[in-house]
């Protein structure tokens, strides 16, 4: 597959205007173009075939974040060269820093988005929008 580097990407608009045609990435810190990926037309290996559920649960995941997430993500692949969907699914895969276990929950305010500090019988928990939260009436 042919590979050339260029000083910087195009514009999004002549990226997707290309899409299916050429590939454009950064590899490394250096902006590069590539023919688009054409598959192999023959059965993957077998340690590539075991990743597809990662990345499917990746997918999957990405579209059921909350947008504020998926923002931190874009704003964290700010002058990457990748995506905050590339930035979610590259994380979640490689795990680059060790992710600590959740710790257990005890109370219901020990969830970050709920915000009950003392319940009592017959207090029902509903989700205030503006807050983005869980409370109780």
């Amino acid at each position: 597959m042919p590979l050339a580097k260029i000083k910087k990407l195009p514009s999004q608009a002549i990226i997707s205007g290309f899409k299916g045609k050429l590939d454009y990435y950064v590899h490394d810190g250096q902006p590069c173009v590539r023919s688009w990926p054409r598959s192999p037309g023959k059965r993957r290996s077998p340690s590539v075939e075991a990743q597809w559920p990662a990345f499917r649960y990746a997918a999957q995941a990405w579209i059921t974040l909350p947008e504020y997430i998926k923002d931190a993500y874009r704003k964290t692949a700010e002058n990457t060269g990748l995506t905050g969907r590339d930035m979610f699914t590259r994380t979640y895969l490689k795990s680059p820093l060790p992710i600590p276990p959740l710790p257990p929950i005890q109370y219901l305010n020990d969830l970050l988005n709920v915000e009950v500090p003392s319940p009592t019988d017959g207090d029902v928990l509903y989700f205030d929008e503006a807050a983005g939260q869980w409370k109780g009436k």
